[in-house]
């Protein structure tokens, strides 16, 4: 199915979030005001600069305060954005009950996995799939996290994820020559993972621009840009950008959606195929 542009959605009012109350300290409440000033200038970099202080500062905030504000920001997008029929529909995101064929895995297969909102909250700017990986060798996933950066994971750990989870696989008939992906993966972990890559926080700068530092998607697409093959599939990508814009504002599209690359946007992309949809429990 091919992204059908703006047209198709309705512009909607963008509903007010609320966070737990919590006590702000007056630095708190000076980057509170600095943000505000910052949506109506209207300028993209002091925007990111400002997301910055605030991801800081909530990273500063006792784990449980943290918990607590990832679950009510999940809660929003989940209760007032829920996905459009439409995009439900298309094969990435539809809630299969059939098992996931993890033996079937090959290197350079891409790994997509949405946790189960009311038991882990994701990626805040996730339409569905919070998190990716790439499957480098046989039991081994290579991922960006938060905490450690790039590194190499158990596919166990993947496995026990409580929630909906996809593999894809480049599409033969998408690329003139495809890679050796055994080599490639080998290669790809020899390059990311001995030079200590930290996780970009700075999703408002154009993806693959900020050196010594990814993000998960990120990572997998600049990964496959390396080896020829580019996933960001702009028409489709639009799909994502404007819920984006219509779950957070104008502001949001234009500081993050569009300079980044989300996992939603490479689970659209037309060069890949999911071959194994379903529940991992």
């Amino acid at each position: 199915m091919q992204s059908s542009g703006r047209s198709e959605y309705v512009r909607l009012p963008v509903p007010r979030f609320r966070l737990p109350r919590i006590s702000l300290s007056p630095a708190a409440r000076q980057l509170g005001a600095d943000w505000r000033r910052a949506l109506l200038s209207g300028d993209r970099e002091q925007v990111g600069r400002q997301l910055n202080d605030l991801l800081s500062d909530v990273k500063s905030l006792p784990w449980y305060t943290q918990l607590a504000v990832k679950k009510a920001a999940n809660q929003f997008v989940r209760t007032h954005r829920p996905l459009p029929t439409e995009i439900a529909g298309l094969t990435p995101f539809q809630m299969s009950e059939s098992p996931l064929l993890w033996s079937q895995l090959l290197p350079g297969d891409i790994l997509f996995v949405r946790p189960n909102p009311a038991v882990f909250p994701g990626f805040l700017w996730a339409m569905h799939y919070s998190h990716c990986g790439i499957y480098v060798r046989p039991g081994v996933i290579m991922e960006a996290s938060v905490d450690k950066g790039v590194r190499l994971s158990p596919v166990q750990n993947w496995m026990k994820s409580h929630g909906h989870m996809g593999f894809a696989r480049v599409r033969l008939d998408a690329v003139e020559t495809m890679p050796d992906l055994a080599k490639a993966m080998d290669q790809a972990v020899e390059e990311w993972t001995h030079r200590s890559v930290k996780y970009n926080l700075a999703m408002w700068n154009e993806a693959g621009s900020v050196p010594g530092k990814s993000y998960c998607s990120e990572l997998v697409w600049m990964i496959y840009e390396g080896l020829g093959i580019d996933l960001r599939d702009e028409p489709r990508s639009e799909i994502y950008v404007e819920w984006v814009r219509q779950t957070f504002g104008d502001w949001a599209a234009e500081t993050i959606a569009i300079p980044a690359i989300a996992p939603d946007e490479l689970a659209l992309s037309a060069k890949l195929e999911f071959y194994s949809v379903g529940k991992t429990r």
